[in-house]
């Protein structure tokens, strides 16, 4: 598998960001309550992570001991973070989903790009002009997606026509989002000395070697085990639903078995690409195409309608890709 990655990781990364499609897709057909789902989802990917790190370690006692213990204290401050980031992510999805659509809601949702491409230039990451110019683009395609009616004639008037309330949560889901992006790319991404000066401040008091490599899969193992603790406490002492996580389960367990394979699968291929490919712009370029097949796909399985905003929005976040992949 190796080999794969190192010699396609371009293929490997678009392969994630086509599982990724499927897996909004189908996520239409979840019922309501999806932090609930989450929940499920994110425990089976535990337990699918940790079977992957188990098999891959041919099940010897010394790999035991480094999932139950070493993937638990390494890097523990940005474990927690991650979920908090993540749980708070999933609470505005809740809460958007009930008034717009899924296309829509994580259209907007691409102000993330800038925040974390100023990140990846904080932490030291080369970013090319050809990158930010195609960054750029895509992150203009989302923001017209979103309007709710768009003229090139007059700007100003474009931003008042923005659904506020959208506008404001999709902003913090962003911010949210950059920040899961960017802890990404502190554990698992090429280190350099600003990453390793904040991996080591973070870490000091829990282990005794800084800096130590993270692999994609340990990584995982402890930021689902954190998500998944995270997602528990926010159903049982935030909504109150923990009596709906059972009869969630066993009323949609297909559709909840197939999403955690698709998200199993996905994270596996961007995770382990990461480390592969220099400029993580392209990977944001390459994944960013989710948002264009899905709206194709959400037309055309569920004759949802798209409006010229979208459309444009659409075609404009394509363009900012390939300038981005082929520059």
């Amino acid at each position: 598998m190796i080999n794969v990655f190192l010699l396609y990781p371009k293929s490997i990364i678009t392969l994630s960001t086509i599982l990724v499609t499927v897996f909004y897709l189908l996520f239409n057909k979840a019922p309501k309550n999806s932090v609930v789902v989450y929940f499920w989802l994110h425990g089976l990917s535990y337990i699918g992570f940790s079977s992957i790190y188990m098999l891959q370690e041919s099940m010897q006692l010394s790999s035991l001991k480094e999932l139950m213990f070493d993937t638990s204290y390494y890097n523990l401050p940005l474990y927690l973070l991650s979920s908090f980031c993540t749980v708070g992510m999933y609470a505005i999805f809740d809460l958007l989903a009930k008034s717009y659509t899924i296309p829509l809601i994580l259209a907007l949702s691409q102000i993330s790009l800038i925040m974390t491409t100023i990140g990846y230039i904080f932490l030291g990451d080369i970013v090319t002009i050809i990158s930010l110019l195609g960054i750029t683009i895509i992150f203009l395609g989302s923001i017209v997606s979103g309007c709710t009616s768009f003229s090139f004639k007059n700007p100003l008037q474009n931003i008042k026509a923005f659904d506020k309330t959208l506008l404001i949560w999709s902003t913090i889901k962003a911010l949210f989002y950059s920040a899961t992006i960017l802890i990404t790319y502190i554990c698992i991404a090429h280190y350099n000395e600003k990453t390793k000066l904040i991996l080591h401040l973070l870490t000091k008091h829990l282990r005794f070697i800084p800096c130590l490599v993270i692999a994609p899969i340990h990584f995982n193992i402890g930021i689902q085990f954190a998500t998944l603790t995270g997602l528990l406490l926010y159903i049982h002492y935030y909504l109150k639903m923990s009596k709906t996580i059972l009869p969630t389960f066993f009323d949609n367990y297909k559709l909840i078995c197939l999403l955690s394979i698709l998200y199993v699968l996905q994270a596996y291929f961007y995770y382990e690409s990461y480390n592969y490919i220099e400029n993580k712009n392209l990977i944001t370029a390459i994944t960013e195409l989710y948002l264009p097949l899905l709206f194709l796909s959400n037309a055309y399985f569920f004759n949802q309608k798209s409006s010229k905003e979208e459309i444009v929005g659409m075609i404009i976040i394509v363009i900012g890709s390939i300038i981005t992949i082929f520059g």
